[in-house]
């Protein structure tokens, strides 16, 4: 999971078994809790995600593109 240092989050988690499809959820915080939004599929296969976040809303992701010590993919995005 990753913030911006405000308010918003971004978590990335593997929606199936082994290499399976990765997802992401978007969320915001609130007091001591977390509002999510649902999750989304971004990719259709990979293993062991990873998210950060800078201030400005840039977000980059990078998971192995296969089971195992597969060849590491990554995605850079802006949060709006």
């Amino acid at each position: 999971m990753a913030t911006n240092g405000v308010r918003t989050v971004v978590e990335v988690h593997d929606g199936g078994v082994l290499a399976g499809p990765l997802r992401y959820r978007m969320g915001q915080i609130s007091g001591s809790t977390i509002r999510w939004e649902d999750s989304a599929q971004y990719d259709d296969s990979g293993l062991n995600p990873a998210v950060g976040m800078n201030v400005n809303g840039t977000v980059i992701e990078v998971h192995n593109g296969g089971a195992g010590a597969g060849t590491p993919w990554y995605r850079v995005g802006r949060i709006r």
